[in-house]
């Protein structure tokens, strides 16, 4: 595809122990995180309403949201939910699916070249698509078409498969559990795939023959223990045990970086939370925010994480109903960024705004960004509406 055509190969809790936080410049904090000023290139795109999700595929940003035009120098261009950018240039492509409801989730998938989409719409560039849908990166509407009986929020791709998660009960007319999957080549719902989660399913990730489930869950595949963050096998859907931590709030998000150390962002009632655990799920390091942590992402070192936070709690400790710190905290508004070593916060300070903040990032090594949607209107003070990059 023309438009699109230098489009790359896809880059795509435990509670109980304290974190005293330290910036960046001591001797336990090395890694160097981003500038902290948005990456300005040729182009800047925002949007008129809500960013949900942000994709990389090669230097290519996908965006999926609420909002109806993207905005370059003050002019409007129709984009219906659904936009593409050059994340080398900040260029908007002329790509133009349109769905007539809220996309809030997207994979851009290497080995199909497809880009798969979930949410609230019942129709997808005019055609019916419920709740879920695959474009090529032409924006044509492709034949991949089940009816979803509820809300997909999160989607992956790893093992050949779709996975979904979110908030439904069936799949054409087939009994699920918030957890499906679909063959890539096929396109077929794929039954062997058993994972189930008996509430609703936030965040997927893939790592090697693991899917990784976050959400507000209290058990998967019917197992004590597995708690808003399990892990389940790429093929058949059961409980890896391996993965056994204890979680005592809302996974919003999960990123697994090089060495296998899985990162999530979580939230709640009491405040919220970017963790570090091991492969086998231990606990590494958290750090305390006084709002939920909605996004997490890794680059060079550096875990990224977002939400509608306005503190970073210094003292790592929350008041258990409103989350605000207690004692001493340091000022971290919406966007925040930790030593991926050790938790250690990090200088980086960009400052954004609103109620709900950022509720979605995601980072590409090749081209050295990282991109952050929401429904923030400014960054810095600067206007900046819901979606920015870094570089």
């Amino acid at each position: 595809m023309h438009v699109i055509g230098r489009i790359g190969a896809l880059v795509a809790v435990v509670l109980g122990a304290v974190l005293t936080i330290s910036i960046s410049g001591s001797a336990q904090a090395a890694a160097v995180p981003l500038a902290a000023h948005p990456s300005r290139t040729t182009d800047s795109v925002t949007f008129d309403g809500t960013v949900h999700a942000v994709a990389y595929f090669g230097p290519t940003i996908f965006v999926a949201g609420e909002f109806q035009n993207a905005i370059v120098h003050g002019k409007k261009y129709p984009r219906t939910r659904l936009a593409a950018i050059d994340g080398n240039t900040g260029a908007l492509y002329p790509w133009t699916p349109s769905a007539n409801g809220a996309v809030r989730a997207l994979v851009a998938d290497p080995a199909t070249n497809s880009v798969y989409i979930g949410g609230n719409f019942t129709k997808v560039n005019g055609q019916p698509r419920a709740g879920l849908a695959r474009l090529n990166f032409s924006g044509t509407l492709l034949a991949f078409a089940h009816t979803v009986t509820g809300v997909p929020y999160a989607l992956a791709t790893g093992a050949g498969r779709l996975y979904v998660g979110g908030s439904f009960s069936a799949v054409d007319a087939r009994a699920v559990s918030n957890l499906a999957a679909f063959s890539l080549t096929s396109d077929a719902y794929d039954p062997g795939w058993a994972a189930k989660a008996n509430q609703q399913v936030r965040a997927l990730t893939v790592s090697g023959s693991r899917v990784y489930v976050g959400g507000q869950f209290h058990n998967v595949d019917q197992v004590a223990g597995t708690a808003r963050l399990a892990a389940v096998n790429t093929v058949t859907g059961a409980r890896d045990a391996g993965f056994a931590p204890v979680i005592g709030w809302i996974i919003y998000s999960i990123t697994v970086g090089p060495d296998g150390t899985v990162y999530g962002g979580m939230g709640g009632r009491g405040g919220g939370h970017a963790i570090a655990l091991s492969p086998a799920g231990a606990l590494k390091w958290q750090v305390y925010t006084d709002g939920d942590v909605q996004a997490v992402t890794y680059l060079n070192g550096v875990v990224y994480y977002g939400g509608h936070f306005d503190n970073v709690c210094s003292t790592g400790s929350q008041k258990p109903i409103s989350g605000a710190c207690i004692g001493a905290h340091v000022s971290r508004v919406k966007l925040a960024a930790a030593d991926a070593t050790n938790g250690a916060m990090l200088s980086w300070n960009p400052t954004a705004n609103g109620v709900h903040g950022v509720e979605s990032m995601a980072a590409q090594p090749s081209i050295g960004r990282l991109s952050a949607g929401g429904e923030f209107t400014t960054i810095g003070g600067t206007w900046w509406p819901r979606f920015v990059q870094f570089g």
